[in-house]
């Protein structure tokens, strides 16, 4: 039931979507052509009407309020106190909280809001006060109830991270900047390096770039590599006898086990596989020629053990033949 209500909710003839769920229910070989076409149908315009639908969805409300609660700046400048907005009492401890003026946009204020969180003094139960910077553009501070609180020294704190939030983001901006730009150019040179000798790759070598993914967790960079259908799937050396399943090598462990090469693995893509380290174009056709000599030796084998397959079909006919005439 609650299957159908679910599917019900982006179609709008109930009978339809019982016939679906009915029909994807059943084993495949016992669907028709017709069946088949139907379904796929059904599919598409369901896909249509959920996409339709989702464009009118608010997923997080609350979200949506904090950002327009924001004084979200109009110029580059550093965000400062604009006023307080309340003082009330939380379990026995004042609070106060204060609006915040010039805060960075929506796709910023997560990076600023936890700069902020990190320059000012950190929580504790030793201290009289505590900090907490909100999604809506506030920063309340809660001390301690007693006959005087007195928040100037908190609120020079704060003006103070303010201030020094704004010059680590604008020093962050530059190192990213220029990172990025190191980056672009190690990668158009890679690239030239790659077109000089694309002409000299095995014929599986389909693509081959340096990936803009971000590196693995100790920095290194992975190129991407990409293979023909031919030999995506190709299998190396001999089954282990009385194993369940195929744990013959892969072109994947044939990379892997160069001596440049530091990892291979696949990703997304069936014919798309991550490598490790990022070589330069020498060591970079040393280890592609190096791995198709291996390639080309299995591709040879398994083109003779076809040839011999082949031949064993082709007696196994002739011979039934001949029987089945001598029967006559």
């Amino acid at each position: 039931m609650q299957a159908v209500l679910d599917t019900l909710a982006f179609s709008i003839d109930a009978a339809e979507v019982e016939w679906f769920l009915s029909t994807i229910a059943e084993q495949g070989d016992v669907l028709n052509a017709e069946d088949s076409e139907r379904a796929l149908s059904f599919a598409y315009e369901w896909i249509i009407e959920y996409e339709r639908a989702t464009q009118s969805w608010t997923p997080n409300r609350r979200h949506r309020a904090d950002v327009e609660a924001r004084l979200v700046r109009s110029a580059d400048g550093p965000a400062h106190i604009e006023d307080c907005v309340k003082v009330d009492l939380q379990s026995e401890r004042v609070r106060a909280v204060f609006r915040i003026a010039d805060v960075p946009d929506e796709l910023e204020y997560p990076t600023w809001a936890q700069t902020v969180r990190e320059i000012l003094p950190a929580n504790s139960h030793e201290n009289d006060y505590w900090w907490s910077v909100s999604n809506s553009g506030t920063v309340e501070i809660e001390k301690k109830a007693e006959r005087t609180v007195d928040f100037s020294t908190e609120i020079d704190k704060l003006s103070s991270a303010l201030q020094e939030a704004h010059g680590v983001l604008k020093e962050n901006l530059q190192a990213t900047s220029e990172k990025e730009e190191a980056k672009q150019q190690r990668h158009t040179k890679f690239a030239k390096s790659i077109e000089n000798i694309r002409h000299d790759f095995p014929d599986w070598v389909m693509h081959l770039e340096w990936s803009n993914g971000s590196p693995a967790p100790d920095g290194t960079q992975q190129m991407i590599l990409t293979v023909s259908d031919e030999v995506k799937n190709l299998r190396f050396g001999e089954r282990t006898e009385g194993s369940f399943f195929d744990d013959r090598k892969q072109l994947t462990d044939v990379i892997r086990d160069h001596e440049l090469v530091t990892q291979c693995y696949g990703l997304g893509e069936a014919n798309e596989w991550g490598l490790m380290p990022v070589l330069e174009a020498p060591q970079l056709m040393r280890m592609l020629q190096e791995t198709d000599l291996i390639v080309r030796n299995q591709l040879e084998v398994i083109e003779r053990r076809e040839e011999e397959l082949g031949a064993a079909i082709a007696s196994a006919k002739g011979s039934i033949a001949a029987k089945l005439i001598n029967l006559q």
